[in-house]
């Protein structure tokens, strides 16, 4: 059972939950179940690389030829969920392909996660082996979540003709900006236990690992081997901490939007740390193919839930974190996959479960929206500025937000020293357990700054991706900023429901790490991730500052050297100004009124 919040004491859990949902799915799978369908497990697929992969494959009963739903896996091909699926897609004449990644589990060859030429190469392959099965009709789907959404872009690169539809679920856009370095900082606790699982053929469990102690060590360069291991890929991603051609060469979705040729749906979660990558997607695809002169427009639909990283693979559940979002959230996800190959692999009746090409729930509210854009075009962005006198630390201090911009107040200070850094409460960034969380443990703290509004006269409706301008100095090399934004209810419980970081280094230059000159000014932003949430009347809107965030990400040690292989740090005297002509605000993308879908409007393409 996850821990009810992330304490300095307790992020261990978060490391831990994929293990503990590895093992739980594991057992959970009762052989003999799939009695209604036929197995086939094969290791012969051939593929340019010179390796033959493996592959498991679910078919109807009966003979015959029949499209393809592939899901290429570096995990546990025996998952429960993977079973469950191949078993309702097998009964509904569908050949269902769990293929083996290259080096994991029954496939031979080395593993190298998110490798563009490995994933793309051997997905092709796979395709031309199914089409040349005698069970095979010469339509393929693909399908996927999390890692097994990721190939599905790599795959589509290559623009495999028999490839007719893509089901992507909570896939990153880029995994630099997404998943290893979000803001600039290195994804601590998810880099390390997720490269950890992955590093040998099969996932690796780690009950004798103590990564409490682990996360803490230092250098951060040789916590693999605090844990007992070697992990040179996780060294390589702390090595190249700009977004370089190493990363490109790996995962991102920016060259591949133009080759993509087939209707994609996507899946995401608000409360999953890749949501906005998975709307960027969206948005991205959508204009690559709106910009196709005289191509018929390929269908592009989206559906962001409330769910986690897990929820979002399944759309059932309906409490994250410290929310209940009612039995409205449900959705049955693999249902919606079901019907969307149902469309384009059986020319069947498309389901009319959105009308617009995005259909989004409404944390809040509690309710669905549907939108022809994200952020949906109602939506402007609108202005809260920080104010105090000068004493806005903690919750107790005078810290505020309204929409009247500053004249003269003096800047906050903090110090933050990163032997006594803010513990990840709260973070979109850990791989699983997220969703929002009570912080009143960081906002108790003299190194975070707090800033409140009055209570609401009127509901507040975020939708879009807010941001925070910050106007900052600090004495140090380099340093972070974090921020928390938080629903505060009138009994003065504050729950955050995003969270953000920014390197300012990795801010404020593009191709180096650059260094902070002592007490000279910079303005940086924050990035909160795609929202949508309604903030009632009679509740406050708070932001919390701060400038650590661990262990879901790596501390910055404040010498603006390479952050990997330092040993100690110093600590880092913060000013954050808000004063006329230097305002550091929050900006809320914020409906006028209550949206209101319009299928006149906003009507999907097909």
């Amino acid at each position: 059972m996850l821990a009810k919040h992330w304490g300095a004491d307790s992020y261990v859990v978060c490391v831990w939950a994929p293990v503990l949902f590895l093992v739980t799915a594991f057992l959970c799978c009762l052989p003999g179940y799939c009695a209604d369908i036929r197995a086939l497990y094969t290791a012969d697929i051939p593929t340019r690389a010179g390796n033959k992969l493996a592959a498991d494959v679910y078919l109807p009963k009966k003979e015959g030829t029949y499209p393809a739903i592939l899901m290429r896996t570096p995990y546990d091909p025996r998952l429960k969920l993977s079973l469950d699926l191949a078993k309702q897609l097998a009964a509904d004449d569908y050949a269902v392909v769990v293929a083996h990644c290259r080096g994991r589990y029954d496939s031979p060859g080395e593993f190298v996660p998110f490798s563009f030429k490995n994933e793309s190469q051997d997905g092709y392959d796979t395709v031309e082996w199914i089409v040349k099965q005698p069970w095979s009709n010469g339509k393929v789907a693909t399908m996927g979540a999390s890692y097994l959404g990721a190939v599905q872009w790599q795959l589509a690169a290559l623009k495999n003709p028999h490839v007719r539809t893509m089901f992507v679920i909570v896939a990153p856009a880029d995994q630099y900006r997404d998943i290893a370095y979000p803001g600039g900082a290195f994804a601590l606790q998810g880099q390390c236990g997720w490269l950890f699982m992955v590093s040998r053929r099969i996932d690796q469990l780690s009950p004798f690992v103590d990564w409490t102690m682990a996360l803490k060590h230092l250098p951060i360069y040789s916590i693999d081997e605090q844990a007992g291991t070697r992990l040179p890929i996780l060294r390589k991603y702390m090595e190249e901490s700009r977004y370089s051609a190493y990363w490109q060469r790996l995962y991102s979705v920016d060259r591949i939007y133009k080759h993509v040729q087939v209707p994609t749906f996507l899946v995401g979660g608000f409360n999953d740390g890749l949501v906005t990558g998975t709307l960027e997607t969206f948005t991205k695809l959508r204009e690559a193919v709106a910009s196709r002169g005289g191509v018929e427009p390929l269908p592009v639909q989206a559906l962001i839930g409330p769910w986690d990283h897990l929820g979002a693979l399944t759309g059932l559940g309906t409490k994250f974190g410290d929310s209940d979002y009612g039995t409205a959230s449900k959705v049955d996800v693999n249902d919606v996959a079901h019907r969307w190959f149902d469309h384009w692999l059986k020319d069947r009746a498309l389901v009319d479960f959105q009308k617009a090409p995005l259909k989004y729930f409404l944390g809040g509210e509690n309710a669905w929206q549907e939108t022809s854009a994200w952020p949906p075009p109602s939506a402007s962005e609108v202005q809260y500025f920080f104010h105090s006198k000068g004493h806005a630390n903690t919750r107790a201090g005078d810290g505020t937000l309204d929409r009247n911009g500053p004249e003269s107040e003096p800047a906050d200070k903090y110090a933050y020293d990163p032997d006594k850094p803010t513990p990840s409460v709260m973070s979109q960034h850990f791989i699983f357990g997220t969703g929002p969380r009570d912080i009143h443990e960081i906002e108790s703290r003299e190194d975070a700054l707090v800033y409140t509004s009055e209570p609401l006269t009127t509901d507040l409706i975020v939708t879009g991706n807010p941001r925070i301008a910050l106007e900052i100095s600090s004495d140090a090399p380099d340093t972070d900023f974090c921020a928390w934004l938080c629903d505060v209810s009138p009994d003065g419980k504050s729950v955050a429901i995003r969270d953000g970081i920014v390197r300012a280094s990795r801010f404020l230059s593009t191709k180096y790490d650059s260094v902070l000159e002592a007490g000279k000014r910079y303005h940086l932003e924050i990035a909160l991730g795609a929202t949508a949430y309604e903030f009632k009347a009679g509740q406050r809107v708070r932001l919390v500052i701060s400038s650590s965030n661990f262990p879901a990400f790596d501390r910055n040690l404040n010498t603006g050297r390479k952050n990997w292989l330092e040993i100690t740090g110093r600590v880092a005297h913060q000013d954050v100004f808000h004063e006329k002509g230097s305002a550091s605000q929050l900006l809320l993308p914020v409906f006028g009124s209550k949206p209101v879908t319009d299928p006149k409007l906003e009507v999907s393409k097909f």
